[in-house]
């Protein structure tokens, strides 16, 4: 993708004259060089308030937060997903067109925000009555319905920029709402506890959605779009909603299968087991991170590819792309199983050390959701929502099933299993989904298969046998045998040189990125 700042719209006009994959290494260097930014400013707050609030209280704070986050989910109806498939698609095929989704995309959503807001301002004292049993915290969920909506708004405005493919402008709104909300959130903590930490979200949610609305007008005005505001099209709106609306209830299904597995562990379990399972939960974060921020630009940039190529040529694309994720997430993982008790110890404290009992399955349940993401991102491009909707209900089940068969026993390590279980099934059926339904053909996945299976025993074994030494030790010897394992036997030539492009290509859009949005070596030349 061409740099928006100083060549509008050219990935639209003119295609043929970049690859797709020239296009898509250059979207994902920008927002992953952002993303590390960011992540690493996100990945601080829940360790500055795991230390700040200790583990009651930082158990009451996720609670808060996931309720807020699955309400966030509702409130978006489905648009911001809409907003990242169709505007690309329609920037290529009917301009016209792309300016009415656009519309109609963002004013539903806000709306749809600021009532699912005001909902849930006025109905916290009957949550924390009826389903937590603590009238003391319906305060908390107050100040959670301010989140919510500044949330909310801020995702329709980061779908907006994806769909116009302005990740450098995407990546700069994520630094600017990590950083403020860092700032903001440690002075809350600091002060005024839990209360003064959910202030901080909302300001850092605000500040961020700022930024994203100056963004949004920049690349509506670049892109040329002639955008009314008051105009209204009821067959541009059912296209909207035929995909929309399975995406949303597959939206509702999955976040409130996560707010139901951690309620039903502080209802079992106490507060305390879920701010254990929320520090094992960074793990997570920390596996999904680097092929997340890879994938941002997977919808996008696959939606317009499934419009303007032939089946063969989508098809080795979505091979590839599960086999570079995969390949990415693998070594981090492994990693993450065998480092989880000195980092536990070092940045949370001991009070938290039996949380690194829970990370190898977290981990590992971790790397099945980057493989059912990979291949459903194919699955969103093509518009199978329905299908999509039906396959998260299974996981949910299974999920949920297990939740209330493992947790009131095992607390936290019961609902890390189910975790690890649930994905690893969910994995296996979107596959043979992708395989048997759509047609899509995987090269060159038996070898990788193979290497998961022995990093899951051997950091299993090394996990539940060595001390902390010992694993850092097999940490450092094994996982570089594992990265080049992966380099000679999984990828393929074509892989490698994509590889080698992308790395190039990182430093490169560090350095326009940097150039362009903070003046750095503005008079320098490439």
């Amino acid at each position: 993708m061409n740099n928006i700042s100083t060549t509008p719209i050219a990935s639209w006009t003119e295609p043929q004259q970049r690859s797709f994959s020239e296009r898509y290494t250059e979207a994902a260097s920008y927002s992953f060089v952002a993303a590390i930014i960011s992540r690493l400013l996100t990945f601080l707050q829940p360790v500055i308030l795991a230390r700040y609030l200790g583990k009651e209280f930082f158990g009451i704070f996720s609670i808060v937060m996931a309720l807020a986050m699955m309400l966030t989910g509702f409130a978006a109806f489905g648009q911001t997903s809409a907003l990242a498939k169709f505007l690309p698609e329609y920037l290529v095929k009917d301009r016209k067109r792309a300016a009415m989704v656009l519309v109609h995309c963002v004013l539903v959503a806000s709306t749809l925000a600021l009532l699912v807001g005001v909902m849930f301002l006025f109905s916290a004292p009957l949550m924390a009555r009826s389903i937590y049993h603590r009238p003391d915290l319906a305060s908390y969920f107050r100040l959670a319905a301010a989140i919510v909506v500044a949330l909310s708004l801020f995702s329709v405005g980061t779908s907006m920029l994806m769909g116009f493919q302005s990740f450098d402008e995407y990546g700069r709104a994520l630094i600017g709402q990590a950083a403020l909300q860092l700032a903001a959130v440690w002075v809350g903590v600091a002060f005024w506890g839990l209360t003064g930490a959910l202030i901080g979200i909302t300001i850092g949610a605000a500040a961020g959605l700022g930024l994203v609305m100056q963004a949004g007008k920049d690349a509506i005005r670049k892109s040329g779009l002639s955008v009314r505001w008051k105009e209204w099209s009821w067959p541009v709106m059912r296209e909207i909603l035929n995909f929309s609306v399975p995406a949303h209830l597959s939206g509702l299904v999955v976040a409130p299968a996560f707010w139901a597995a951690n309620t039903a562990l502080a209802v079992k379990s106490g507060f305390a087991e879920v701010g254990l399972f929320n520090v094992a939960f960074v793990f997570w974060q920390l596996v999904l991170f680097v092929p997340q921020n890879l994938s941002v630009p997977a919808l996008p940039f696959m939606s317009e590819m499934q419009a303007t190529v032939n089946w063969e040529r989508f098809s080795r694309a979505v091979s590839r792309n599960l086999r570079a994720m995969w390949a990415v997430a693998l070594p981090i993982c492994f990693i993450c199983s065998l480092l989880a008790r000195p980092v536990v110890h070092f940045l949370y404290g001991p009070q938290y050390a039996a949380a690194a009992d829970l990370v190898l399955l977290i981990t590992f349940a971790a790397l099945w959701v980057v493989i059912s993401s990979a291949i459903g991102y194919a699955v969103a491009s093509l518009g199978k929502m329905w299908e999509a909707l039906a396959l998260n209900s299974m996981w949910a089940v299974t999920m949920l099933g297990l939740v209330l068969w493992w947790v009131g026993g095992r607390g936290s390590k019961g609902l890390a299993a189910a975790y690890f279980v649930s994905y690893l099934l969910f994995a296996l059926v979107v596959w043979q989904y992708s395989e048997r339904w759509l047609g899509v053909r995987y090269a060159r996945t038996a070898g990788i298969t193979l290497l998961t299976m022995g990093a899951l025993v051997l950091a299993y074994g090394v996990s539940h046998s060595l001390a902390t030494v010992g694993s850092c030790l097999v940490a450092a010897l094994l996982a570089p045998f594992l990265i080049m394992s992966e380099w000679k036997w999984i990828l393929d030539e074509n892989d490698r040189n994509l590889v080698r492009q992308a790395v190039a290509r990182l430093g490169l859009a560090g350095k326009r990125w940097g150039r362009n949005k903070f003046g750095w070596n503005r008079c320098g030349s490439d």
